[in-house]
């Protein structure tokens, strides 16, 4: 893929929070800072649960739950230690019931 940045692994008519942003943290070389900020409009999303994909070059991580919800509005997600040093991170949300999703955002990150 000559682009990972151009994948999309959720579609959906979920929205996604404002201002969604995903960091490497300052404190801990394998995690990402994650922030967001819900809308009024989103509280009865409360429940919606971040779900989180990592690609690199050398493999692909299927989505996982990272244990937030949408009313948590920040995240600490571990990457694996042999993720290498650059990953793509995608970040959406899916309901509560698991059945509908938000589309996904990717963040390109490195790892130290």
């Amino acid at each position: 893929m000559n682009d990972p940045g151009l994948l999309r692994f959720s579609v959906g008519s979920l929205p996604l929070p404002a201002d969604l942003t995903a960091i490497s943290s300052s404190e801990q070389s394998n995690r990402a800072d994650v922030s967001w900020e819900n809308q009024k409009n989103d509280m009865v999303r409360n429940d919606d649960h971040l779900m989180a994909v990592f690609y690199n070059v050398h493999h692909l991580i299927v989505p996982i739950k990272t244990g937030f919800t949408r009313k948590d509005e920040k995240a600490k997600i571990l990457i694996s230690e042999n993720s290498g040093k650059e990953i793509y991170l995608y970040l959406f949300f899916i309901s509560a019931d698991e059945i509908l999703y938000s589309i996904d955002q990717v963040f390109k990150m490195a790892i130290q």
